[in-house]
């Protein structure tokens, strides 16, 4: 149950924070921006291939 209302505050937060972004960017531009707003973090550390989580 703690996972699922870790995910649900998530959500919460995301949607509030990406409310302006516009979807036509590149999606590894948005990927930045959603890092950058502490919603997401890279797990692999790679250039080319990456992994990220929420």
């Amino acid at each position: 149950m703690l996972e699922i209302a870790r995910v649900e505050t998530w959500t919460t937060r995301a949607r509030e924070a990406a409310a302006a972004m516009k979807g036509r960017g590149p999606a590894e531009r948005g990927l930045a921006r959603l890092h950058r707003m502490g919603l997401v973090r890279e797990l692999t550390g790679q250039g080319r291939f990456r992994l990220w989580a929420v």
